[in-house]
């Protein structure tokens, strides 16, 4: 994704203090390369799509790229262009259902493993909801278990159980103990 941050505001239009000035950032989305503000945008863009992202949790704007390592302002709002992006074969979600079942399941369990890698690190670093987000997309990558190999089922199986188990931890985070409970009960 090449994205570019057009204005960084308070909700009065005031500039940030610190905003380094109009930047295209160059990122991989759904890796935490960026804060979550950009990264949550950046994922329902359209090419030269403009919008205006208003968040009210300071941390979710923090992008020392944009000299914007520190935000104490009760609520941001940010200009954002998307310049391009492209699909990258390795470490992305498939295009369609049929594409995705195009790949062994070999293949299938290698992906799933390095973003269950990615939203590990997205939890190191206390970014609950893109962890959460991250784990989802490992079961998507991982498709129907009941139609794979019965010898990849007992290491699937483990997968699955600290997937869950990982959701949990990122639903408590996020103060939602219901979510969390569903999650380890499953």
């Amino acid at each position: 994704v090449v994205l570019r941050v057009d204005s960084a505001t308070d909700a009065d239009g005031v500039a940030i203090p610190g905003f380094t000035g109009q930047k295209e950032l160059s990122f991989r989305c759904c890796e935490g390369d960026v804060c979550d503000a950009i990264e949550g945008a950046a994922r329902s863009m359209k090419r030269h799509e403009q919008c205006l992202v208003t968040c009210k949790a300071p941390w979710k704007v923090q992008e020392p790229k944009l000299g914007l390592g520190k935000v104490s302002f009760p609520e941001v709002v940010l200009g954002l262009t998307m310049v391009s992006f492209s699909k990258v074969e390795d470490n992305t979600l498939p295009e369609t259902i049929q594409e995705q079942w195009e790949d062994t399941i070999e293949e299938r369990i290698e992906l799933a493993l390095n973003r269950k890698e990615v939203a590990s690190k997205l939890f190191k670093a206390k970014r609950f909801e893109m962890a959460l987000d991250a784990y989802n997309k490992v079961f998507l990558t991982l498709g129907r278990i009941d139609q794979m190999r019965e010898d990849l089922m007992e290491g699937i199986a483990d997968l699955i159980l600290t997937l869950e188990l990982n959701k949990a931890a990122c639903f408590l985070q996020l103060n939602d103990p219901s979510s969390a409970l569903a999650s380890a009960n499953k």
